[in-house]
């Protein structure tokens, strides 16, 4: 089993999948040259996005196997918080909705799209994926300030992560590292909805 996570932006689209045990497996990452702004990024980052899908890093025997995945929802009160200009959040928004439409065509699974709030609280990033790596018995060093800052982990060369030799810039992990928290945010949804649907039957059962 295992679950996907996708933290949408205009520049690094950062896709990450975990396994049942809540464990990294693949980061793949859709990038639009800092220098294109606006709507062009949006439309640049759809054949990004094309690409990445196209280059076959996705097994395909693992499209049945992802069982649910998690795309994070655009808040305009978080995001004016972390800085993100009013006028960009929408178009995060559009492609929040591209890596979903994307997704599915690889993934039939349910889709869940958590607000920031939803999935991470009021935590800033930098916390927020130290807490992650910490949990997952992985190295990191911080990077930046606490409040905007973010978490480069040092998993070892031969962990098998799938895409990892594709990750050249430390701060791509400003985004992967949310990916693989929204994976396994995911995980703990499809955990939680299993329970409720085991619960209701077993109701039905013994009412029956």
């Amino acid at each position: 089993m295992y679950f996907a996570g996708v933290d949408p932006d205009l520049h690094d689209c950062a896709f990450g999948i975990v396994d049942s045990a809540g464990m990294p497996v693949l980061v793949a990452l859709a990038s639009v040259d800092d220098e294109i702004k606006g709507r062009d990024a949006v439309v640049a980052m759809i054949s990004s996005m094309k690409r990445l899908f196209g280059k076959g890093l996705f097994p395909s025997d693992w499209n049945s196997k992802v069982l649910t995945v998690a795309v994070e929802a655009q808040e305009f009160s978080y995001t004016a918080n972390a800085g993100i200009p009013p006028g960009d959040v929408g178009l995060i928004a559009v492609v929040a909705g591209q890596a979903m439409l994307a997704s599915a065509c690889l993934w039939p699974c349910p889709f869940v799209h958590p607000a920031p709030q939803a999935w991470k609280g009021s935590v800033p990033k930098q916390i927020h994926q130290a807490r992650l790596y910490t949990d997952l018995g992985i190295p990191f060093k911080k990077m930046g300030s606490k409040e905007k800052g973010y978490c480069v982990p040092s998993f070892h060369a031969a962990s098998g992560i799938i895409g990892l030799d594709l990750v050249k810039k430390e701060s791509s992990w400003k985004h992967l590292g949310d990916a693989l928290a929204l994976a396994r945010f995911a995980k703990m949804q499809y955990e939680y909805a299993s329970m409720i649907a085991r619960r209701r039957a077993e109701a039905l059962s013994t009412n029956g």
